[in-house]
């Protein structure tokens, strides 16, 4: 399942987000999904467009790949 934000942080600036819980050979899709939302919306983007964050702990890794097992199966 994939999550999209939209945060008002003032009237001039808006910060998108997505997340996703997979691999990394779902970070390209999720980009475009996300571009392709900003160009709908003509949104002009400014800055660094991306940040992408992915698991911080063993743990976290393990858990991530059991659950995208869980989901081909």
């Amino acid at each position: 399942m994939v999550y999209l934000t939209i945060c008002a942080i003032s009237l001039k600036y808006i910060v998108l987000g997505m997340r996703k819980i997979g691999g990394y050979e779902e970070i390209a899709p999720m980009i475009k999904k996300l571009c392709e939302f900003v160009d709908g919306k003509n949104i002009e983007m400014i800055g660094p467009p991306i940040f992408v964050c992915h698991e911080m702990t063993v743990k976290e890794v393990i858990k991530a790949f059991e659950q995208k097992m869980l989901m081909l199966k």
